[in-house]
């Protein structure tokens, strides 16, 4: 008659731990993937201005936003809820030289500069609406500057791009560097 073999006091603990683990890896690859979008890393983003109504006068105050990707729900706490302006500074990186294609997708106006060139003036009330242009930049940082004006109702703003070759896709933080931009009074 064989007999029963003893049951190792660590098989169910080994179990456990194979079961668990995969869990536990999941949820800190989601914090980490969506808290990263919200830590300020040294030297990425843009500096943002922000003001009372849209002319850039009354400034409410200055932090640095490390993506441009708002709408409604996901603009600053401290920021109005109509009737204000954003003024975005710093330098965006082309990896290559090439053609580049800029993209602003917002609700209400948009002046977007590049090299101290106008690509993108949209500067009215508007539903969501799409506007891109293309420009020819060499490899390295360019100066940029977004405006961005929000009146009533539905507010958003998202900065896109598509670097020569690849495909539309948000500008990442570390493609901007904060600072003043050219002709930047504000």
């Amino acid at each position: 008659m064989a007999m029963p073999q003893a049951r190792s006091p660590l098989r169910p603990r080994i179990i456990k731990a194979l079961l668990v683990a995969p869990l536990f890896l999941l949820i800190a690859f989601h914090l980490i993937f969506h808290i990263s979008g919200s830590i300020h890393r040294e030297g990425q983003g843009l500096i943002g201005q922000y003001h009372q109504g849209t002319d850039f006068t009354k400034l409410l105050f200055r932090r640095i936003d490390d993506r441009i990707d708002f709408d409604s729900r996901s603009f600053p706490k401290d920021a109005p809820r109509d009737d204000f302006s954003v003024r975005w500074t710093g330098q965006v990186l082309a990896p290559s030289e090439g053609t580049y294609t800029f993209a602003l997708w917002s609700d209400d106006g948009v002046r977007l500069w590049i090299d101290d060139r106008l690509l993108i003036d949209d500067w009215r009330v508007h539903d969501k609406t799409l506007n891109k242009n293309k420009v020819q930049l060499s490899k390295g940082w360019h100066p940029l500057r977004l405006d961005y004006f929000q009146s009533k109702s539905e507010k958003s703003i998202r900065f896109f791009w598509a670097p020569p070759g690849e495909i539309v896709a948000p500008v990442a933080p570390r493609h901007l560097r904060p600072g003043p931009a050219p002709g930047d009074n504000g």
